[in-house]
């Protein structure tokens, strides 16, 4: 017997230039979820690029779709660890009652959320209420950067990236799981205790570590969580990676596809494996 749907609260990390990449998962991962396995609540979290055409071309498809939040910084590599807190921070304003994760998504990733609903009771048997459990799903590689906590949002400090630990100086293991950010799911319970008023996270980081720094948060604040690390579920198409390990044939446990072109996405939905998972 189907429980209830599950509940996703969805941050699409976005740059000004991806209009097609936009559409592209509106009509391919969001058009069309059948509301009695998933009910989304999403946006497209986008900075300003600071030309005049480009951002007045982002606030058309804004009042025309509704679904874009500007955020209040000018697009950058050196702001994106700043870009993911903000995006974090966006999915705390919802009451962890109402939601049962939120996930961080990519433009250049295509969702399957019917799929991605069925597959959790078998991934996580024991673990089935989100909105009281710390849990951290994705697509998991291992690093030892533990970045400090500056909390001041200036114009001096939000391309300077904060300062690194020293070993012994960070409170938890040297080593941590960190999620590749094309796909990161945080259980609301995890979402509130990561900003709730006591704690500071670090969050002026560069790309590539912006990722990094989300599996710091994890296992820095919230060292008890439980950590599924889904190879299967989440991965490159073939040949789409550059880590080979990382490449796997879509099929029936692909629940997110990263590295994949507008044309590539349609061509995932409309596989005959997966007609009639959308309305």
């Amino acid at each position: 017997m189907r429980g209830p749907p599950l509940v996703l609260r969805i941050g699409i990390i976005s740059q000004p230039k991806e209009y097609a990449r936009r559409q592209a998962f509106r009509e391919t991962t969001l058009r069309g979820v059948p509301k009695n396995e998933v009910v989304i609540h999403y946006r497209f979290l986008i900075g300003y690029s600071g030309e005049g055409d480009e951002d007045r071309r982002v606030l058309e498809e804004h009042l025309e779709y509704g679904d874009i939040i500007r955020l209040d910084m000018k697009e950058s590599g050196l702001r994106l660890g700043e870009k993911r807190w903000r995006m974090l921070k966006w999915a705390s304003q919802a009451p962890r009652s109402t939601y049962d994760y939120y996930l961080s998504a990519d433009t250049d990733a295509f969702f399957r959320l019917g799929a991605l609903a069925r597959r959790l009771p078998y991934l996580l048997p024991d673990l089935d209420s989100p909105q009281t459990q710390d849990i951290f799903i994705g697509r998991m590689g291992f690093h030892k950067l533990h970045f400090k906590s500056n909390p001041y949002d200036n114009e001096t400090t939000f391309e300077n990236e904060d300062e690194l630990l020293e070993l012994g100086q960070y409170p938890g293991e040297e080593w941590y799981p960190y999620p590749l950010g094309y796909g990161v799911m945080i259980s609301s319970h995890l979402v509130d205790r990561l900003t709730s008023p006591e704690i500071v996270l670090p969050h002026h980081v560069h790309y590539p570590s912006d990722d990094v720094v989300v599996g710091q948060w994890v296992a820095d604040f919230a060292p008890s969580s439980t950590i599924v690390d889904d190879h299967d579920g989440f991965h490159d198409a073939i040949k789409h990676s550059w880590w080979a390990d990382h490449n796997k044939a879509v099929d029936y446990d692909s629940v997110c596809v990263h590295h994949v072109s507008v044309s590539e996405m349609q061509e995932l939905r409309d596989r005959k494996e997966f007609v009639g998972e959308w309305e």
